[in-house]
């Protein structure tokens, strides 16, 4: 099947990015074709395409793994309807053509419909970060009275977890730049501290000490975050800066705390599933609150690259057809 699409025809730099006709598979009988709508671009979509996170690929690849749109061709026994809208976030690895293209072939085990009232541009910009803090609470418990640190939480993936938590009950102290302070309470974090404080200060914070701490950054010390969790926490790690600061293990193992690290990528379609259901059961709330969006043509996916590796990305940039 031809579509237009912005792909690489090898991994490696922006530069290689080319827009314009492309052979994807065809569609199987177990297969949901989107007519795209909208796309959003992660990090880590700069990760796949650079090869810097290792991946089986088809080449030349379609880039992108985020797409909002309408069902064109669904199978004959699913629940998918031509004229449905859906979303779909798991595209661009594991073998899988990406979404920036016109159309999108995707496995409906993989397709997820889009709540009534919901805005296609704040799903496809919310896609990635939503289903990764669903993914990631699914696997620490949080509900009621659970003490929990969001770290960088001024981001897309840090904004989200702390709505998350929230909903489900959670104290949450978080951290993030004095410019996304307001941000953060709006969302629904009980208190917002200064990124610059230490371990010791937040963990003033937390009389007991937390019981999940996350730093969605990537950038503190993890003397910081062993300081902030108590006896028996879980420390999540999803994110890593290219110099880490050293893990005080003994800090660790003789107070019994786990440390948990996950990617999206390796999610099964039934986690998938489950955290898409709940994403969708929050955007139809309006439990989210959306990024600052710069919407722009698929046609510049290379230059959104481009901005996403010269770290000049703030909130996310959406690409329509």
């Amino acid at each position: 099947m031809e579509v237009q699409a912005a792909y690489t025809p090898r991994l490696g730099s922006p530069e290689l990015i080319t827009y314009g006709p492309v052979d994807i598979e065809d569609p199987s009988s177990d297969d949901v074709v989107i007519a795209t709508h909208a796309v959003a671009l992660n990090p880590v979509d700069t990760y796949v395409r650079s090869g810097t996170y290792v991946t089986a690929v088809p080449l030349p690849l379609v880039l992108g793994r985020d797409v909002v749109g309408v069902v064109e061709q669904a199978p004959a026994n699913s629940s998918f309807y031509v004229g449905q809208w859906v979303w779909a976030n798991s595209l661009g690895y594991q073998g899988r053509q990406g979404s920036f293209a016109t159309k999108v072939v995707v496995s409906r085990d993989r397709v997820y419909p889009l709540e009534s009232g919901v805005d296609p541009i704040e799903m496809a910009a919310l896609a990635h970060p939503g289903s990764t803090a669903a993914l990631a609470f699914a696997r620490v418990k949080c509900g009621i009275g659970t003490q929990v640190f969001i770290g960088g939480a001024g981001g897309n993936v840090g904004g989200a977890a702390v709505a998350f938590a929230v909903a489900q009950g959670a104290r949450v102290v978080a951290n993030c730049s004095e410019a996304d302070m307001d941000r953060v309470k709006q969302i629904g974090a009980h208190e917002v501290v200064d990124y610059h404080r230490d371990g010791e200060e937040i963990a003033q914070l937390f009389p007991h000490g937390a019981d999940v701490v996350w730093d969605c950054s990537g950038m503190m010390d993890y003397s910081d975050l062993a300081t902030i969790a108590g006896v028996g926490a879980h420390i999540l790690v999803t994110a890593a800066h290219q110099s880490p600061s050293p893990v005080p293990w003994a800090q660790l193992y003789t107070r019994d705390i786990s440390v948990k690290g996950f990617v999206h990528s390796r999610a099964n379609a039934d986690e998938l599933r489950q955290a898409a259901h709940q994403l969708n059961t929050m955007m139809a709330r309006k439990l989210l609150l959306t990024p600052a969006i710069q919407r722009h043509p698929l046609d510049e996916a290379r230059w959104g690259h481009e901005q996403m590796e010269a770290g000049h990305v703030r909130g996310r940039i959406v690409l329509q057809p």
